[in-house]
């Protein structure tokens, strides 16, 4: 039957569900790019910079601890903690950009500090930093 529908459906329903679970995967890509940037950085040992690791170990972990089903998109307190997370981030983020400011103030030699930049920018990707 050429002239009636052939197919009744909602474009609403169905592209408005692709963009929720679209939006949801650009959280989690952010989420783990943050989290191997700051396993990244534990792995180059710098001085005295456990405290700020720690600090944000423990918010991975109680994010961890609530145990969202990550693909779910129609689950909105995964986007609610997801908030709550990248708020408490940026504050470990204003305590590293502080470490790194005291770093290169106790430095006098320019050799020394070029290469302690080219460290941190092989490092930090995070366009906060």
């Amino acid at each position: 039957m050429p002239k009636t529908k052939q197919f009744d459906f909602s474009p609403t329903k169905i592209f408005g569900r692709f963009d929720l679970f679209k939006r949801r995967v650009g959280k989690l890509i952010d989420l783990f790019s943050t989290i191997q940037q700051f396993k990244t950085l534990e792995k180059h040992n710098l001085e005295n910079i456990s405290p700020i690791i720690d600090k944000f170990s423990g918010y991975v972990k109680k994010f961890k601890g609530k145990n969202h089903r990550l693909l779910e998109y129609r689950d909105d307190k995964f986007d609610r903690d997801f908030v709550e997370f990248n708020v408490d981030i940026s504050n470990v983020e204003t305590d590293l950009a502080h470490y790194i400011n005291e770093q290169f103030m106790n430095i006098t030699d320019l050799v020394v500090s070029l290469r302690l930049l080219r460290k941190f920018e092989s490092i930090l990707h995070r366009p906060s930093l």
